[in-house]
């Protein structure tokens, strides 16, 4: 699939061009053009594209999700109808004004990169591979450092808030949810997308808010599995999210085949196979149990080729781009995944942060009680279930605190030792508590048991000379969607649409359009994210568990066993270090027998990062940092040669 389309400010350059569409407008300072969206009967991935003559009315127009004469006018008003008539993707060039118009729906599933040079031409395209090796585009590229920073340094701010940007200078992301507008002389993206709360002001008991989100879900997997006749499969990992997803599909078409793909884990701390099956069993799918793809370089090296851009994930893609391989060789049309239903769903613990910074004690004491049942350390302490509730209360109580105070180190002595106090005098933790666990903690470091790792492998000259340093020329694009919702939801909006989530849907589209197999997302929908955020959160929270709206919404559809399951496998674990060792091992090439990645990379850092990966001292848990260190650096690695030859 693509739409891509080129502006030409000084008519000097359309007559260079070839075309190979489906469905083509040609006009007098350019060209839009789409292939494989509208020709597909599937409505998952739409497309609008058209332009207009001098006096307003339509010269020409393609669509597959609308009926209609479409103007200007009716291509802005799709923006706002109903959830499943927004077009995925958008493009209307209108040549009286000689100003072009791009959309994408919210959640970004299908990617949509341009390129504005003023007074000379504006090109876009769904591919930023086809955009970059276009010669008129090349002469104006050059690696964007600036992405570069945010990209290798943990919780830089940035990171967190910036998805126009690319890892090209001049090329950017259209922001989803936006319509964007180009004319000779600028570019300017407004905010088309809303959330109306209000209207789900009923859903203030667990059974309304249950029927709400279970009814939501099942629309929303109907729309993500299309025609009857595509043969459909589900990445089903054991988890609550990709699990109801496998078994919502089987309850709406019980007649039509699934196929279940398990990745297989290595250690047992990350096996949830067993989680898996007890899905499959219950919902009669296809059911397979494949191991993971050792082959991380490989696989890595593809997905450069394929996105234009450094890998998103912090660990190897390896095991998510052989899943949609398999599926491909399962005969599967469709694969659905999980992607987003933690964020999207809401745990009702966000109640706690909220309570916490209020300094709600009475409430932030409530919550943590309720959380002993259900604690997820629990299994670090070897005779939790012997010890007393009061202990049990104390040990999370003490836990969630010293992962909330670390928060506030940044805040003058005087005004931690003050919240210090406040905290200790109100929820009973000696403050001795804290000071011990801190000199615990600078002792296991000192004898390598654990690490402070650094935040950024970038080289300190190039941090330090970077305009990245201040942010407040960069759209902040969770924030410009959150709109007039109140500041209490925007810890939500970073995290449902921090850019790598959107970076991880654009990946889902480009190697879903390698492998002929579509990835697709339905957690990632506009009408339940909208639910959720307006039902209390003490009603997610439920009895401490937490998502007892989903799991109540679930009753009988999803398999007891991991519909009441509290628990959750993590990667920071024998296999998230497998999979890292193995990643360093492979890419020897593009670490030291090539100079690029060093010009932007502390090699000494760098190092320091792979003793700690081999340091069998230091517990898996606390590699997490250096896991994304070390695979960061090889996928940027990777992507600079790969760039070096496209020029």
């Amino acid at each position: 699939m693509l739409i891509e389309g080129f502006i030409d400010y000084q008519n000097c350059f359309v007559n260079n061009f070839t075309y190979n569409f489906d469905n083509l407008f040609v006009f007098n300072e350019g060209y839009i053009g789409e292939h494989g969206f509208v020709d597909s009967a599937d409505l998952y991935y739409s497309a609008s594209i058209g332009y207009g003559n001098a006096d307003g009315a339509p010269a020409g127009y393609v669509s597959n999700n609308y009926n209609g004469e479409l103007s200007l006018s009716a291509f802005k008003s799709q923006l706002n109808s109903a959830s499943y008539n927004k077009p995925s993707i958008g493009a209307w060039y209108d040549q009286e004004s000689q100003q072009i118009f791009l959309s994408r729906e919210i959640f970004g599933k299908v990617p949509l990169f341009y390129i504005h040079i003023p007074n000379q031409f504006f090109a876009f395209s769904t591919s930023l591979v086809s955009l970059i090796q276009k010669e008129h585009v090349k002469r104006h590229l050059a690696v964007n450092v600036d992405k570069i920073i945010p990209y290798c340094s943990r919780r830089h701010p940035n990171f967190a808030v910036d998805a126009s940007s690319t890892f090209l200078t001049n090329i950017k992301s259209a922001l989803p949810g936006h319509l964007l507008s180009a004319t000779s002389a600028q570019v300017t993206s407004t905010v088309y997308a809303a959330f109306n709360l209000e209207k789900w002001r009923d859903l203030n008991t667990i059974e309304r808010a249950a029927e709400a989100v279970g009814d939501s879900l099942r629309e929303a997997v109907l729309h993500a599995t299309g025609q009857k006749t595509k043969i459909v499969g589900s990445h089903l990992s054991g988890g609550l999210d990709s699990s109801s997803v496998s078994s919502v599909f089987k309850q709406l078409f019980p007649d039509r085949p699934l196929h279940t793909i398990h990745i297989g884990a290595v250690s047992n701390q990350s096996d949830e196979s067993n989680f898996a099956s007890f899905v499959a069993d219950k919902i009669g799918s296809v059911h397979h149990i494949v191991p993971q793809s050792e082959d991380d370089l490989k696989y890595l090296e593809l997905s450069t080729r394929i996105f234009g851009q450094p890998e998103s994930s912090f660990l190897s893609s390896a095991t998510n781009c052989n899943t949609i391989r398999l599926a491909r060789e399962f005969g599967c049309d469709i694969l659905l995944n999980g992607h987003g239903g933690d964020s999207v769903i809401g745990n009702g613990i966000e109640q706690l942060g909220l309570a916490f910074d209020s300094r709600d004690w009475p409430v932030v004491s409530y919550i943590l009680q309720k959380r002993v049942r259900y604690f997820p350390l629990a299994s670090q302490y070897a005779n939790w279930d012997n010890l007393s509730e009061a202990t049990k209360n104390k040990l999370v109580v003490q836990n969630f605190l010293y992962r909330k105070l670390t928060y506030f180190r940044s805040l003058p002595w005087h005004e931690q030792l003050q919240l210090h106090k406040e905290v200790s005098k109100e929820l009973g933790i000696s403050y001795m508590y804290f000071v011990r666990r801190a000199v615990k903690n600078m002792y296991l470091r000192a004898i390598n048991e654990n690490v402070n790792t650094t935040s950024s492998l970038v080289r300190s000259e190039i941090l330090h000379s970077s305009a990245m340093g201040n942010i407040a020329d960069q759209v902040n694009f969770p924030t410009s969607l959150r709109g007039g919702l109140p500041a209490e939801f925007q810890e939500l909006f970073e995290d449902v649409f921090h850019p790598h989530v959107i970076r991880t849907q654009e990946g889902h589209f480009f190697l879903g359009e390698h492998f002929g197999v579509s990835k697709r997302s339905p957690y990632m929908d506009h009408k339940l994210f909208e639910q959720c955020m307006a039902i209390p959160n003490m009603i997610k929270f439920g009895d401490g568990i937490g998502r007892a709206h989903l799991r109540e919404a679930m009753k009988g559809i999803l398999a007891e066993e991991v519909r009441t399951r509290s628990t959750k496998s993590s990667l920071s674990s024998p296999d998230g270090d497998l999979m890292t060792t193995r990643l360093y091992e492979q890419s020897q090439e593009y670490l030291y027998d090539t100079k690029q990645v060093w010009d932007f990379i502390d090699r000494k850092k760098f190092d320091e990062q792979v003793s700690i990966l081999k340091n069998k001292k230091i517990p898996y848990a606390q590699k997490t940092k250096t896991y994304f260190h070390i695979t960061r650096t090889i996928s940027l690695s990777v992507w600079l040669e790969w760039f070096a030859q496209q020029k």
